[in-house]
């Protein structure tokens, strides 16, 4: 059920997409900006369009070349879509950037995609993470949260915070 579902989320948000593009256009509404990051993350991670996630390989590397180069909506989806299809490489990078974040509101972009990342290893380490010492205390929550709210990885991040309350 769960490929026809994607292949339902694919019929009817990629034409929309497609519409839209990557760039925005001359006049566009804010609306239509935040429409197209929310529709590009949809269809990267939910509906697994291939197009769409190597598209968001070429754009993310131009954001980290340009930052001014990929509309300021669409890299939350960037984001997303590259952590939820990540392997340890990614993960690592996110790690990286979240460290050199020029802001506080990049960083915790960057670190609460740790939790997106499918591997068990990668989100196990993520957990590990937030009492590690090398993640910030009041930055752990952020962490956790995304993790805990994940459909692939909820329920062990949940006993870790239980196990590990007092801590």
């Amino acid at each position: 059920q769960r490929q026809a579902f994607k292949l339902v989320v694919r019929e009817l948000v990629r034409p929309v997409f497609d519409n839209l593009g990557w760039t925005p256009q001359e006049g566009e509404s804010v609306h239509t900006r935040q429409l197209r990051g929310q529709l590009a993350g949809l269809l990267g991670t939910v509906a697994s369009d291939m197009e769409i996630r190597q598209e968001a390989v070429v754009q993310f590397d131009n954001w980290k070349a340009d930052r001014d180069s990929v509309d300021p909506n669409v890299v939350p989806a960037l984001i997303s879509i590259l952590s939820h299809n990540g392997d340890k490489a990614r993960f690592d990078e996110f790690l990286a950037l979240a460290d050199q974040a020029p802001s506080t509101q990049e960083k915790l972009r960057f670190l609460g995609a740790l939790g997106n990342f499918q591997d068990a290893a990668l989100y196990q380490e993520a957990i590990k993470l937030t009492l590690s010492g090398k993640i910030r205390s009041q930055d752990a929550p952020f962490i956790l949260a995304g993790i805990i709210g994940s459909e692939h990885a909820g329920e062990t991040a949940w006993i870790f915070v239980r196990e590990n309350w007092e801590d």
